[in-house]
């Protein structure tokens, strides 16, 4: 990132703030467009039986969760390479497995849990993140 557009001190350089701003980018980029798609083939194919719509609908809808979880495999989506974060071991290397960068999604169902870990770590560690014992860093 370049370093003349970089914030200086305050919220914008704030961890969690830059966390938080890349978790809703990356809902933007993988959730509403394959629902939108669903939504799209649910009205165009409305004509055909009602398993058929299902399936193709559910189909969309489901692409957009799987693409969210799938998201940081390389350490960075879209939204954190954006914000200037990565996904690192606790210990700080960057070769993180890819199952480890998988399961640590599991614990976002229970995002108040979650958010409070955020706060408590300075945005370093989430649950998740506790768990499969990584972090974030700005790069």
């Amino acid at each position: 990132m370049n370093r003349r557009l970089r914030p200086k001190g305050g919220l914008f350089s704030s961890l969690i703030f830059r966390r938080i701003i890349a978790f809703c980018f990356d809902f933007l980029v993988f959730a509403l467009p394959c629902a939108g798609l669903a939504v799209a083939a649910r009205l165009i194919l409305g004509k055909l039986s009602i398993e058929n719509t299902f399936w193709i609908t559910f189909s969309l809808a489901l692409m957009g969760p799987i693409g969210f979880f799938l998201r940081d495999l390389s350490g960075q989506s879209p939204g954190k390479r954006l914000m200037g974060l990565r996904i690192v071991k606790v210990d700080g290397t960057e070769n993180v497995p890819a199952l480890r960068l998988f399961f640590r999604h599991v614990t976002l169902g229970l995002w108040p849990v979650e958010l409070h870990f955020l706060i408590r770590s300075g945005g370093e560690m989430r649950l998740g993140d506790r768990i499969m014992e990584t972090k974030v860093i700005r790069i």
